[in-house]
């Protein structure tokens, strides 16, 4: 990894949805953009299949310290190189930071990038050119033209036998975070993080898309860096995707393994308030945390999940 700039030598998340904010040319006002990615095969999403975000222009704001922020914490920005594969060709992520130091910094920054990596390489097994065969109405079965092991993957988070609209929005929602984090060397695009206390209202509150920002709590640094990881990727996917929570998160139990490989348990197990639920398939589609399990149970085996 290279780094240029400054770079020193009961489970719960709390998320709420968000716009992505930036500056503008002239004046306060919503536009909507969407972002394009190539990948290693060379191929190119097209914009009306990436989910558009909301943008606020945020000149006039100011971020200010808020009570109990350590004065020694940054206030810069990172800028950082890394492939997606050994082979494939060098990105750039910029992101702005507020309030961290330089420990936490360092942390944020392998996370990012661990993020990027995984992202990039589910939104690749996501991307393939849809296959010759045609389903009743003479459209491609976008489902049917992923091979076998990733059709297993999405049928065990968000259903079997995906009709095209599905597919379409699961990959958008990548591609969303995608599109942020390779445009985010441009001056309108830059990722932006904040390092803060924990809030007094929310003791058990991990992380959460603010307005213009990713707001981190200590309990972000509790958790092993697969879960960081994560996190971070929860959080982009409601900043840039416009998911939900729906109050529900997947219990650890979802992604445990056997000895051989294998699942504890079939399916996913969501819970909310401490009981049980079942997500419908049209929850799942829009919810960030199915998002984050698919993306640590299939695309985060190089991260530890030890802390």
């Amino acid at each position: 990894m290279m780094t240029t700039g400054m770079i020193p030598g009961p489970r719960k998340h709390h998320r709420c949805r968000s716009v992505f904010s930036r500056r503008v040319a002239s004046g306060r006002r919503r536009t909507r953009a969407a972002a394009t990615s190539r990948f290693r095969d060379g191929n190119r999403l097209k914009a009306s299949e990436l989910r558009r975000a909301w943008v606020l222009d945020a000149s006039g704001f100011t971020d200010s310290p808020m009570d109990g922020v350590d004065p020694t914490g940054k206030s810069e920005e990172v800028s950082v190189q890394f492939r997606v594969t050994e082979s494939s060709k060098r990105l750039t992520i910029r992101f702005a930071h507020d309030f961290f130091t330089d420990a936490h910094l360092t942390i944020l920054t392998e996370r990012v990038v661990q993020m990027a990596k995984a992202v990039g390489r589910a939104l690749s097994d996501l991307n393939f050119q849809p296959a010759v065969k045609m389903d009743v109405g003479g459209r491609v079965d976008e489902f049917d033209s992923l091979s076998g092991s990733v059709q297993s993957q999405l049928a065990r988070w968000f259903g079997n036998n995906l009709p095209n609209d599905e597919v379409r929005k699961i990959r958008g929602i990548f591609g969303s975070v995608w599109g942020a984090i390779v445009n985010s060397p441009k001056a309108f695009s830059r990722l932006n993080f904040q390092d803060l206390p924990q809030p007094k209202d929310a003791p058990t509150r991990v992380a959460e898309a603010g307005w213009n920002n990713i707001l981190l709590y200590p309990l972000f640094w509790d958790e092993t860096p697969r879960r960081q990881v994560g996190v971070l990727f929860h959080e982009m996917t409601h900043f840039y995707g416009g998911t939900k929570d729906f109050g529900t998160y997947f219990k650890d139990v979802s992604l445990a393994r056997k000895k051989n490989g294998e699942h504890e348990v079939e399916s996913p197990v969501y819970e909310k308030d401490g009981n049980e639920v079942t997500l419908t398939r049209e929850q799942r589609l829009n919810h960030a945390d199915t998002y984050e399990g698919y993306l640590e149970d299939f695309y985060l085996d190089d991260v530890s999940n030890k802390k």
